[in-house]
């Protein structure tokens, strides 16, 4: 949870859509289906935490070799001007001291 929280703070958010469903469908419910028949309905218990392992696991791989630093949220000219308004002159204070 914290590795795809940090990955759609920074803007991406296909890729942790994209493995919650890879991981239900084809880890839990694929899972119990197959090993339905032969385990019977144990393998619904079985199949949460191999779902959830699954996502841990493309979870790790995205955080470590994904572009999602790339994506980024903030729009370069906005930060272009965000560091202008920082380093431009004026009172200290600023608008936050309107009494001068």
């Amino acid at each position: 949870m914290v590795l795809f929280s940090t990955v759609r703070a920074n803007g991406a958010v296909y890729a942790p859509l994209i493995t919650l469903v890879v991981s239900m469908f084809v880890g839990r419910i694929g899972f119990a289906a197959v090993l339905l028949p032969r385990y019977g309905t144990d393998v619904l218990w079985w199949s949460f935490p191999v779902g959830s392992v699954i996502s841990l696991s493309l979870a790790i791989l995205y955080y470590r070799f994904g572009r999602w630093r790339q994506a980024g949220m903030i729009n370069r000219l906005v930060k272009e001007e965000a560091v202008q308004q920082s380093q431009a002159g004026g009172e200290a204070g600023g608008r936050l001291n309107p009494n001068g």
